[in-house]
């Protein structure tokens, strides 16, 4: 079970979502505890929101499914979630545009 990210458009959005984040987490758990789930994780949770998560969460996200790529390295998050002890799992869009110039889309 993945918990999505929030929206970060306005402040009274973040809180809509704070606010409906406790009482999600507590049935996802639950859904841990009862053995119909094995782990809970999140996607594209900044340190910040896994800090405010990890403030009530009774289980640590096992995951945080990320944007992740050479040119998207979020250093910052990687070491923090590391520490948490939450694997993080990298994706990338599939079409990454190139800005060298002089590359052929030919080899």
């Amino acid at each position: 079970m993945l918990a999505i990210d929030p929206p970060w458009k306005s402040t009274s959005e973040y809180r809509q979502f704070s606010n409906r984040l406790k009482p999600n987490r507590k049935v996802m758990e639950a859904q841990v505890e009862s053995g119909l789930v094995r782990a809970i994780g999140v996607n594209n949770f900044s340190v910040r929101q896994i800090k405010e998560l990890l403030q009530f969460a009774n289980i640590i996200p096992a995951v945080n499914q990320v944007e992740l790529h050479p040119f998207w390295r979020q250093d910052e998050l990687v070491k923090f979630c590391q520490l948490k002890g939450i694997h993080v799992s990298a994706h990338t869009p599939l079409e990454v545009p190139i800005s060298t110039k002089g590359m052929s889309d030919v080899g």
